[in-house]
């Protein structure tokens, strides 16, 4: 069977993570895979990607993907084009498109082709930013799709009802990394993502501000990129935290910053799926994290494998990152404990869904012209 993969770049991501691993396992069970995506041929690969995987770089990358604005609409219609090419050109017997302006442009330009297009949600549906454009677009072809990907019930139940028969939840793969033994002396609590307003570090460093001088052998290092890094960096400086907390960019591979945590802390506005707080949980890194949508509650069992917070409540998160890093036994009861509880995101186990996606996304009858 011929597979295509549809996203928006390459990079780091969450998406492009997973892409990654389910491409492997169905190159391994004989199938083809095509991943086409918008970005460049000279835009940096974060992820391994099978050798044996085709790779289709468009070159029309992140900026275009507007529709607000005097060009927005012809640099979408370009995308549009070029992805219409591309499919015509790999002709995949199933197509799995993902995040949400992506899936539009996918379904917009697979009409007519005779394609079986699955989309894949990763974010919160009802918060995520967009121009109101974009919600008229994914009311209008969304129910062309042949299956709709939620990485939680939660995340299906806020479909229209008239979508969520096609909603199917699949959690994320994890693969658990290893950590290294807690250091005796400097020690690290790590966060990761995107330096956006979702991922609430003000709203982490503005908590650690308040425990900081009683934690002088913990410091804070906020992983990722983004467009909030001056922002992040000026509240840093006014704090007066510099050498406290860190924002060194992208670790040097995806889990590398595993390595030298050993703390984490989840500080989001809300989630699709907390990918980072699964990966520190499957290694047994010891957790905390605001209880927002969505996801995280399903992964935390508050004081039994990680500390819960009320959603935005610096604060409490101040009070749990304090506690946290005061008491050794808890971090190490907590950290076995999250390492037992995350082998239900075990890699194996979340591929055999994806296997189960994939044909119900073939058995799929095509809507009549």
């Amino acid at each position: 069977m011929r597979i295509a993969f549809v996203l928006a770049g390459l990079g780091a991501g969450g998406a492009e993570r997973v892409v990654s691993r389910v491409a492997r396992h169905w190159v391994e069970q004989g199938h083809s895979v095509d991943i086409i995506a918008f970005d460049a041929d000279d835009d940096p690969v974060f992820h391994d990607f099978d050798a044996r995987v085709r790779l289709h770089r468009l070159g029309q990358a992140a900026k275009v993907a507007g529709v607000a604005g005097r060009s927005g609409p012809v640099r979408m219609l370009r995308r549009v084009a070029r992805l219409r090419a591309a499919l015509k050109a790999v002709q995949p017997d199933a197509v799995f498109s993902f995040l949400f302006k992506i899936n539009i442009i996918t379904l917009i330009a697979g009409r007519g082709l005779g394609l079986r297009i699955a989309v894949a949600e990763r974010n919160h549906p009802r918060l995520q930013p967009a121009h109101p454009a974009w919600g008229l677009l994914r009311r209008l072809t969304y129910p062309g799709a042949a299956k709709l990907l939620l990485q939680t019930e939660a995340s299906r139940a806020a479909l229209p009802a008239a979508l969520r028969a096609k909603g199917v939840v699949i959690a994320n793969p994890i693969v658990a990394h290893p950590r290294r033994p807690e250091p005796d002396g400097q020690r690290q609590i790590a966060a990761v993502g995107r330096l956006d307003a979702q991922k609430g570090f003000d709203l982490l460093i503005d908590a650690f501000a308040q425990i900081a001088a009683r934690h002088p052998d913990w410091t804070l290092t906020i992983w990722g990129e983004g467009p909030l890094r001056p922002t992040l960096q000026a509240e840093v400086a006014r704090r007066g935290l510099a050498g406290r907390v860190l924002l060194p960019g992208l670790s040097r591979s995806p889990s590398a910053w595993i390595e030298t945590a050993s703390a984490f802390v989840l500080s989001s506005r809300y989630e699709g799926f907390a990918n980072a707080l699964a990966e520190a949980m499957a290694a047994g890194l010891p957790c905390v994290a605001f209880n927002c949508e969505y996801g995280v509650d399903l992964m935390v069992r508050n004081g039994v494998d990680g500390l819960l917070v009320a959603d935005g409540n610096v604060n409490e998160l101040a009070q749990a990152m304090d506690r946290l890093l005061s008491d050794g036994c808890l971090r190490a009861h907590l950290g076995d404990v999250a390492r037992e509880g995350a082998v239900r995101f075990s890699e194996r186990r979340i591929l055999k869904d994806w296997d189960h996606a994939l044909e119900g996304v073939t058995l799929w009858s095509l809507p009549t012209p």
